[in-house]
């Protein structure tokens, strides 16, 4: 199972390393330190984490608010580091704060909450994206140019069964036509392409 991925952006290095080392004592969490903001894209799209860990203070550069917006379309989840709760920020589903002076356990639990919904994501996203043995021996088929009804009677399914399959695969690999599902079943060996020409 893939690990949460934490962006820690701090300038201070003795809170970044701080929470690095709480962060990646724990099981299925890895974090990296950020103390140069003029680096946050690249390793936005380097890393991509699941979670963000930054600290109110940076907010003042716009190209970090840029940053931290576009993180959160793509269902990012933000934690706020805040000196008191007077700098608390607004709450949604994918922000929560934490405080400098919080205890190591409160922190921990904060992480764990959140490593239990990125989890959840990735599971899905997972579950979604890969196609099944039978997805794939119906995708096989409609790639080398055989009908629903032709597909049904070789796999011993309903036609009615073959069209689900095939909405299916449509959804999964995000492929509409035909040749594209020829292509794609040929570059990922699913096929040899004298099968296609035959």
């Amino acid at each position: 199972m893939p690990k949460t991925k934490f962006l820690i952006i701090e300038n201070s290095c003795l809170i970044s390393s701080g929470l690095t080392k709480i962060i990646n004592q724990m099981p299925g969490a890895i974090a990296r330190e950020l103390n140069d903001i003029h680096l946050l894209e690249r390793q936005l799209k380097k890393f991509l984490p699941e979670v963000l860990v930054i600290n109110t203070q940076l907010l003042k550069h716009a190209e970090v608010k840029r940053c931290i917006k576009t993180e959160l379309l793509r269902e990012v989840h933000v934690v706020y580091l805040c000196e008191s709760k007077k700098n608390e920020t607004v709450r949604d589903k994918n922000i929560c704060s934490l405080y400098l002076g919080d205890s190591e356990n409160k922190i921990k639990q904060c992480f764990s909450e959140i490593m239990q919904k990125t989890s959840k994501v990735i599971d899905n996203k997972e579950d979604n994206d890969e196609l099944s043995q039978r997805e794939t021996e119906v995708l096989k088929l409609v790639a080398m140019g055989k009908t629903n009804k032709e597909i049904a009677h070789e796999l011993f399914i309903s036609v009615h069964t073959v069209i689900t399959h095939r909405k299916h695969i449509t959804k999964k690999l995000d492929i509409k036509t035909v040749p594209g599902m020829t292509v794609y079943a040929i570059l990922n060996n699913l096929i040899d392409m004298n099968e296609v020409l035959n």
